[in-house]
């Protein structure tokens, strides 16, 4: 897990979003490694409320940056492109 995605000025794709606020439970970012920085390479992961926000959201839990997960959803657009969303059964 690697952060937050922010809508980008185009409004097509994500940008990671800095810094990481309270508020900030709704999505994180996945990618192949912990140094990728490329949203190209990386996808964007809606968290529905409730367990996965309180157990995966970056606002209220900065220490799962950098950490590895598996996150099980349904594959969609997000943030105009590839994407996750309905991010429903993970491992921390």
């Amino acid at each position: 897990m690697l952060g937050v995605a922010a809508s980008n000025s185009t409004g097509n794709g994500f940008t990671f979003k800095t810094p990481i606020a309270a508020g900030d439970v709704t999505n994180i970012i996945l990618a192949p490694s912990k140094e990728e920085k490329d949203p190209t390479k990386c996808i964007a992961v809606k968290l529905l409320a409730g367990t996965p926000r309180t157990t995966l959201g970056l606002g209220t839990n900065p220490t799962l940056i950098n950490t590895e997960v598996s996150v099980r959803g349904v594959l969609n657009s997000s943030f105009g492109q590839a994407g996750m969303t309905d991010a429903m059964d993970f491992k921390k």
